[in-house]
């Protein structure tokens, strides 16, 4: 019996505009703008980025606000922090969301902030984003596609905000379009998912 999932999609159009650089503009100024909320700890892969952007922030002081900062000033809505002291930054997030358990380095300009892990990622989000909001009416369907083969089809498991044991399409598409998602999907009658892009393995 094939193990592959199906996730029923809905689509909202977000979208912005950034233009890579090949390095870094200077970092924002604190206070010059609105901190970076935690989403969680995020998985990653040196043959597929998580996060696109690697910030040329030194190594070996490396902080959340350092590295918010910059992602910041060159326009992405998040950061992420691996291993210690490196620093990327992206408009979408190319991969699962696993426990914050997992997330236990620290970081190498602030002893007491955490950076990820080897091939984990501490990630931030611009709250600013999350003005963007949408309704279920918003929403569009796109029909049925693939979960969980060789990856979560959209990254963010939205149980801690949505009762599985009631959930209706309504009440996982108004959970995503709340916080900015631009993909709501539903699986196994109980589960909502939200995400800002599909999971390249995810097929229709």
């Amino acid at each position: 019996m094939s193990s592959i999932k199906r996730i029923v999609l809905g689509l909202y159009s977000l979208t912005r505009l950034v233009t890579a650089t090949s390095e870094d503009k200077p970092p924002c100024a604190q206070g010059s703008y609105t901190p970076y909320k935690y989403l969680g700890c995020f998985e990653d892969s040196r043959d597929s980025r998580s996060l696109s952007y690697r910030s040329d922030l030194g190594f070996d002081s490396v902080t959340v606000e350092s590295c918010t900062a910059v992602c910041k000033a060159n326009g992405y809505h998040y950061a992420g922090l691996e291993y210690y002291g490196e620093c990327y930054c992206g408009t979408d997030i190319a991969s699962s969301q696993v426990s914050d358990s997992q997330c236990t380095y620290p970081c190498n300009g602030d002893k007491s902030q955490t950076c990820g892990g080897s091939n984990l990622l501490s990630v931030y989000a611009d709250p600013t984003i999350m003005q963007n909001v949408a309704e279920p009416k918003d929403y569009v369907s796109l029909g049925c596609w693939t979960d969980g083969n060789g990856g979560r089809a959209l990254g963010f498991n939205q149980a801690d905000n949505v009762n599985g044991s009631e959930l209706t399409t309504k009440m996982c598409l108004q959970a995503c379009g709340s916080r900015g998602f631009g993909y709501a999907g539903t699986e196994y009658s109980q589960e909502c998912y939200c995400g800002t892009q599909l999971d390249d393995n995810s097929e229709r």
